[in-house]
């Protein structure tokens, strides 16, 4: 846990919470004092919880191909995308449709992702306790993100301030992440981050890339 690659995904998944939840927050709330109806408001979170779903079968599907790491960076970087048509929507219900679809779609990614990127660096021995701690990171941005939001919505009558603290906290967390390398950690040759009896790694013979845990069965 005192590797750069922990330190790295910890501040990025802290800063991709904070985001994420300060807009979980508000979004019905400010859509609403854009003159939407509460159902038609409400629905957005629908439309987050739908398009998560799809973007945890997409992304893994292609996790093995083209790497979980690189996906996972993909998936920070559209989230600040995401937040744009939220900045540009002004009331407009087609423009935080397409914000809150393409939101969901990468919010869904990174909770697929998230575990296997873990098992890629630092192995499957101690998953638990290093998924646990990168959590309790995500935990804390979601913790915080959602206060310093209402409290920018409260200073400013300019939505710009509140939504696009937001679309900075994306943008640093997804920063962050892409400065992370894309090789597993090395540990040396005195600790093992090989995988556990139970779980059967792909065959070397059939495939050149390192297994992922989509890819492990139990005996």
């Amino acid at each position: 846990m005192r590797t750069r690659e922990f330190k790295t995904i910890s501040v990025a998944f802290g800063l991709m919470s904070m985001a994420l939840m300060g807009s979980f927050a508000f979004v019905i709330k400010f859509a609403e004092d854009d003159g939407i109806a509460p159902a038609r408001a409400a629905l957005l979170m629908s439309v987050v919880g739908a398009s998560s779903i799809l973007g945890r079968l997409l992304l893994t599907a292609v996790a093995g191909k083209l790497g979980s790491v690189r996906l996972l960076q993909i998936a920070l970087i559209a989230q600040p995308v995401a937040y744009f048509f939220w900045i540009i929507a002004n009331g407009r219900y087609y423009l935080l449709v397409i914000f809150a679809a393409l939101l969901g779609l990468t919010y869904g990614g990174f909770v697929a992702l998230a575990g296997d990127v873990v098992a890629f660096y630092f192995g499957l021995v101690g998953i638990g306790a290093v998924t646990g701690m990168l959590f309790f990171f995500s935990g804390f941005g979601s913790l915080i993100g959602p206060p310093i939001v209402g409290f920018l919505a409260d200073l400013s009558t300019f939505r710009i301030v509140p939504v696009g603290a937001v679309f900075v906290m994306a943008s640093l967390g997804a920063g962050v992440l892409l400065t992370a390398s894309t090789k597993p950690v090395d540990f040396g040759p005195n600790q093992s981050t090989s995988l556990p009896d139970r779980e059967t790694p792909v065959d070397k013979e059939k495939t050149s890339h390192r297994p992922t845990v989509f890819e492990l069965e139990p005996v």
